[in-house]
């Protein structure tokens, strides 16, 4: 199940405490009732472009970190242009294998009407 975007869970504020423990619970319960795999996406606010992306850097209260198994960060890269980046930024139960030290990157590059990768 992909839910685009995390604040299609709540009216609140997912900075509180309280907001994001609900949201880990909606996400368990649908995990539980359904057997699925849940993505949720999450945007990060305005921040410094120089510095990597890691799991603090999501809008909100540190618990909605606290209850996820996996989470990925996409990101613009300073020095090459049209460079995106992915790297894992936390990982549980397995090995981290997108590292800040090893990220995977890609082009994303308008070529006439179409956008490519």
């Amino acid at each position: 199940m992909i839910v685009d975007n995390l604040t299609f869970l709540t009216n609140g504020n997912t900075s509180d405490a309280e907001v994001a423990s609900s949201i880990n619970n909606i996400i368990t319960n649908l995990v539980k009732k359904h057997g699925a795999s849940v993505i949720l996406l999450a945007h990060v606010p305005k921040k410094d472009s120089s510095a990597p992306l890691e799991l603090k850097d999501i809008k909100g209260s540190s618990l909605l970190g606290d209850g996820i198994k996996c989470a990925i960060a996409l990101g613009q890269s300073n020095n090459i242009p049209d460079t995106y980046y992915i790297k894992q930024t936390k990982s549980r139960g397995s090995k981290q294998l997108l590292t800040s030290d090893n990220v995977l990157t890609y082009e994303i590059k308008k070529i006439g009407a179409f956008t490519q990768c």
